[in-house]
């Protein structure tokens, strides 16, 4: 699958009114501005589906790696402009604002551990033209 946009850079996390913070709050709506190029093709729904995985920091075994958190399927092939996504997503180097919201995923974030290192990687994927593209961030996550 070729690469559908370049991300050239990431700000963290923004809340709504644009006040840069950390760590960020995943028990609310927040927004990640994105520095993207996107050569290719306009994105819509209901072709553009998102996947969302997340990791957290340390193993069972007390190791320094990230393990998968189970998402139970909730976070699979959603339509990506109904989580997040400002569609349509246009040709050309633009500046993106991707709202993340667990909100929506309560018994998700139930599972997470509050003040904790977690890996969120956003996979894109278009079914009309077959562009795929991912927004992967390291943060430390409040959840209350």
């Amino acid at each position: 699958m070729p690469l559908a946009t370049a991300i050239q850079a990431i700000t963290l996390h923004v809340n709504h009114s644009t006040k840069i913070e950390y760590p960020i709050q995943l028990s609310k709506p927040s927004i990640v501005r994105c520095d993207m190029d996107n050569p290719n093709n306009v994105y819509s729904s209901p072709s553009l589906r998102l996947s969302i995985k997340l990791w957290s920091w340390g193993t069972a075994w007390g190791t320094c790696d990230w393990s998968p958190v189970p998402t139970l399927g909730l976070l699979n092939n959603l339509d990506a402009c109904e989580h997040g996504i400002k569609c349509p997503v246009p040709t050309g180097r633009q500046t993106m604002d991707v709202t993340v919201d667990f909100t929506k995923f309560s018994v998700i974030l139930r599972l997470l551990k509050d003040d904790a290192p977690y890996q969120f990687q956003y996979e894109l994927h278009d079914k009309a033209s077959g562009d795929s593209s991912c927004i992967a961030a390291q943060a430390r996550a409040r959840t209350k």
